[in-house]
Parts: structure tokens; C-alpha cells; sequence
């Protein structure tokens, strides 16, 4: 990805995906499930304000700003669950505005209220 302001050509597939994405189907998993857990096939429901995108391996996170979770997709586009929640908590977002992943595949959220 370019670290500079603008679009460079590999952010295009990213806004592409991340353009799917708003439409997607995603389920609210408790706060003890992981992604990795969450059963991807029942109690769907909206994002409701999809802010921010990044790719760890395989595996999309969107942050959502209005729900204060981060969901979890494949890179094909399956949602695979969410973590996070509304709070001040560990684990627990006001406003996810920003995500972005680290060299050794931690995610690292920017949380505008908290």
C-alpha cells in the first residue's frame, strides 16, 4: 500500500472490495466469540457505517463506526464474524474511525471517543 495522500494503483482492488463490503451481510457475534469462531451463516445484519479497511493475510477488516465493531471477511467476501462492541472497556469502541495492520499481523484501531 502507498504510505502517501492520494490513491495509488494497489489501494483500487482494496476500495473495490471495501465497495462490496458495504452491502455484505455480517453477523454480531457475543463478545467471547472470536472471528475465527463465529459462525458465518446465521443472524446476519448490516453494517451500519463503514469507515475504514485493512487486509491481514486472509482476512478484511472493516471498521464500523456506528455499530463500534470491526467485521471480519474473507478476501472473497464471506463474512467470517466481528469483535468489539460499544463501551470504554478493553475491546470496547466509540466510534472505530481508523484500522490498519502491523507488520506481524496485529490490527491496530483508532477509536474517535474513547
Amino acid at each position: 500500500m502507498s504510505t502517501s495522500p492520494g490513491f495509488s494503483v494497489s489501494t483500487v482492488p482494496t476500495l473495490a472490495m471495501l465497495a462490496l463490503l458495504v452491502a455484505a451481510p455480517v453477523r454480531s457475534a457475543p463478545a467471547s466469540e472470536s472471528p475465527a469462531r463465529a459462525d458465518a451463516t446465521a443472524g446476519f445484519a448490516r453494517m451500519r457505517t463503514p469507515i475504514a479497511i485493512a487486509v491481514a493475510g486472509d482476512r478484511v477488516h472493516v471498521a464500523d463506526f456506528d455499530d463500534d465493531r470491526v467485521r471480519v471477511f474473507s478476501r472473497a467476501g464471506e463474512p467470517l464474524g466481528d469483535w468489539g462492541g460499544s463501551g470504554t472497556g478493553p475491546g470496547e469502541f466509540n466510534g472505530p474511525a481508523g484500522i490498519a495492520t502491523g507488520p506481524d499481523g496485529s490490527i491496530y484501531v483508532t477509536d474517535l471517543h474513547n
